[in-house]
């Protein structure tokens, strides 16, 4: 392993910003630190984790914190809540992506079509404030997180996020990326609903769910089709370039900016990303984080 000079080891609670670093834990005190990392392989130099300090006093919660880091780890920062188009900050308001059994990726729901469009279930603990539980939707690779109009059990992303699905008592969509949300009409009182499913390829813009009813013993299916509201091919004027990470610290992305398209307008378009310009990226100028001692 020594002759291996390219593996950079370092302790990430030290390289989280915006951490209370006041505050020390008392190991005698701590019964268990876990750490559940995510990596994405459309978005290189991408990390994720979701720690979690677990006491002996039964007493005292749990301690939970996720972060992101966009530079391979030099540098991490909390998720941030998005609340009525304002950031709550860091100090006020922790966020915590919890794992799926013991993975973290698979907690993560990503865009087939466009890594910076995510849904995830976050449990949020603002100050003097119990903790809840809600799917919330990321357009910057999973920096800030904002509300949905409603407490989802579910939710799917189709393609590059044209449309997103919400399952809870009935089905909600958005076209616009969370900005707004429609209730549909399924024509099913007194049935439950259970599972969704995104179609691909062909079938990008159907959803299906599992239709039931604890009084009778039919179970059915419902096909819930958007595509004829995708027309049309989405135009190269209707994306923006972006860099991931930008509105951070500083808005590097592995030494470079503009890396990734993200749609700009909110028109009714079928996904054309693949068939846009390759980007070529703009070099950085080098800021004193790029440096150590």
């Amino acid at each position: 392993m020594a002759e291996m000079k390219d593996l950079n080891f370092a302790k990430i609670s030290a390289r989280i910003f915006g951490k209370d670093t006041t505050y020390s834990v008392d190991s005698g005190q701590v019964a268990k630190f876990e750490y559940f990392v995510s990596v994405d392989d459309q978005l290189p130099g991408t990390i994720y984790i979701s720690q979690m300090i677990t006491f002996k006093n039964a007493l005292v919660d749990f301690d939970k914190l996720s972060a992101v880091s966009y530079n391979y780890g030099k540098s991490f920062i909390p998720l941030r809540y998005m609340k009525s188009q304002k950031q709550i900050g860091w100090s006020s308001c922790k966020m915590f992506i919890p794992p799926h059994g013991d993975s973290l990726k698979e907690a993560i729901q990503t865009a087939q079509h466009n890594p910076l469009l995510m849904v995830a279930k976050i449990v949020i603990k603002q100050k003097d404030e119990n903790a809840s539980s809600k799917f919330m939707v990321s357009n910057d690779a999973g920096y800030t997180w904002k509300d949905n109009a409603a407490e989802f059990e579910e939710m799917k992303i189709s393609n590059e996020g044209e449309v997103i699905l919400g399952k809870n008592s009935k089905l909600s969509f958005t076209t616009n990326q969370g900005g707004s949300w429609e209730d549909l009409n399924l024509g099913i009182n007194g049935h439950k609903l259970k599972y969704l499913i995104v179609g691909e390829k062909a079938a990008k813009y159907k959803f299906f769910t599992l239709i039931y009813s604890e009084e009778w013993p039919d179970v059915g299916f419902a096909v819930v089709d958007f595509t004829k509201l995708f027309q049309q091919k989405c135009k190269p004027t209707d994306y923006k370039v972006v860099t991931p990470g930008v509105g951070r610290m500083h808005s590097c992305f592995n030494g470079g900016k503009n890396f990734l398209y993200s749609k700009k307008s909110h028109d009714l378009c079928e996904g054309s990303i693949h068939s846009l310009p390759k980007i070529q990226p703009v070099p950085c100028n080098c800021t004193q984080m790029d440096y150590k001692w």
